[in-house]
C-alpha cells in the first residue's frame, strides 16, 4: 500500500470515529431536575444527589433551583416559575424531575399539565390529587412522614396525651399538620410561625399547654440561627419532642427521618425506564418506604430520659 492510499485509508477511519463520535454525543438524552429550593437545604441537596447517583454518565444531567422558600412572595415565586419553563423550552430535556410542591404549582400545572414532555415529581407531600396528577405525562413519588415511630417513642416517656405541632406559617407544614390529622393525629395546640423571634415565644409556650411536642421543620424560618436555636431549645426544652426530617434530629428528642436521597433515585428510576421507552401511565405514583431513627442524648439527659440499649443501637445518636 503507498503513502496515498494509507493517508486515505486513515482520513476515512478518522472521519468514521468522529461521526460515530458526534452521533453518540447527539443522541445523549437529557435529564432536567427542577429544585423548588436552593443549593444548601438539606432536604433538596439530598434529592438532588440521590437523582445524580442513579443518572449516572448515561444521560445529560443538569439541575436549576427554583429558590423559592427563601423568596416566598407571589412575584418572586412566578418569576421562578416562568424562569423554569424558559429553561425547558430551551435545553429542551427528554424527561423532567420535579421536586417538592412549588416546582408543581408554579412550573408543571401552569405549563407542562397534559403536554408531550415528560414529568416525574418527587417529594410533594402526602398527595398529588390537589395538582391533578396523576396526567398521561405526569407521574412521580410522594413525600410522607412516618410519624407514628415518633410518637410511640414519644409517648413512653410523656406526662399526659396533648400533642402540640410548631412549623413554619407555609403551605408545605400546613399541610403536613393537615394530613397528620387525617391519619387520626389529634392535636391541642398547632402553631405555624414567620421568624426565630416567633419559633422562640411560641415554642416556650408549648412546652407548658403539650405533653409531646412534633417540631416539623425550621426550614423557611427567617433569621433561624442554629447555634442560639440549640442553646434555646437545651434550656427550656420540658417535653419530649419529634420530627421527620434528618437535619432537624439536632433539635428534637426523636426523629423517624424520611430520608432525601430515597426521592430522588425512586424518581431517576422511573425517568430512566421513561427514556428507555415505557410509557408515564406504565408508572403509578408511589411513596417513600426507608427511614432513619435519630435520638438525641443531649435533649435525652436535660429530660431525664432513658432509652433501651435495642433502641440505641437501631438509631443514629447525636452526643453533642
Amino acid at each position: 500500500m503507498n503513502f496515498r492510499n494509507m493517508l486515505k485509508m486513515c482520513v476515512g477511519v478518522g472521519m468514521a470515529v468522529l461521526l460515530c463520535s458526534s452521533t453518540s454525543l447527539a443522541a445523549k438524552k437529557k435529564v432536567l431536575f427542577i429544585d423548588s429550593y436552593h443549593v444548601g437545604y438539606p432536604w433538596s441537596d439530598g434529592e438532588v444527589q440521590g437523582a445524580k447517583i442513579v443518572i449516572g454518565d448515561k444521560y445529560e444531567f443538569k439541575v436549576i433551583h427554583m429558590d423559592t422558600k427563601r423568596n416566598p412572595s407571589a412575584a418572586a415565586q412566578k418569576k421562578a416559575g416562568e424562569e423554569a419553563k424558559a429553561e425547558i423550552d430551551s435545553w429542551k430535556p427528554d424527561v423532567v424531575i420535579a421536586a417538592d410542591d412549588n416546582a408543581a404549582k408554579l412550573v408543571i400545572v401552569p405549563y407542562f399539565k397534559d403536554s408531550d414532555i415528560p414529568f416525574v415529581f418527587c417529594g410533594i407531600n402526602w398527595d398529588a390529587s390537589s395538582y391533578g396528577f396523576p396526567t398521561k405525562n405526569v407521574t412521580g413519588v410522594l413525600e410522607v412522614s412516618v410519624i407514628k415511630p415518633v410518637l410511640d417513642s414519644m409517648q413512653k416517656f410523656a406526662k399526659g396525651t396533648r400533642i402540640g405541632f410548631i412549623g413554619n406559617d407555609n403551605e408545605t407544614d400546613r399541610k403536613e399538620a393537615d394530613n397528620l390529622k387525617k391519619l387520626g393525629v389529634q392535636f391541642s395546640s398547632l402553631k405555624f410561625v414567620k421568624t426565630f423571634e416567633e419559633w422562640k415565644t411560641e415554642y416556650s409556650k408549648l412546652q407548658e399547654e403539650t405533653d409531646i411536642l412534633i417540631f416539623i421543620n425550621n426550614a423557611g424560618i427567617s433569621d433561624w440561627n442554629d447555634v442560639e436555636a440549640l442553646k434555646f431549645i437545651r434550656e427550656n426544652t420540658k417535653i419530649p419532642s419529634g420530627s421527620s426530617h434528618d437535619f432537624m434530629a439536632p433539635f428534637v428528642l426523636v426523629d423517624y427521618a424520611k430520608i432525601a436521597e430515597e426521592q430522588g433515585e425512586l424518581a431517576a428510576e422511573i425517568a430512566i425506564k421513561i427514556l428507555e421507552g415505557k410509557s408515564v401511565k406504565d408508572f403509578p405514583i408511589v411513596s417513600n418506604k426507608k427511614g432513619q431513627m435519630y435520638i438525641n442524648l443531649v435533649i435525652a439527659d436535660k429530660l431525664g430520659v432513658q432509652f433501651p440499649l435495642e433502641t440505641l443501637k437501631k438509631a443514629k445518636v447525636i452526643k453533642e
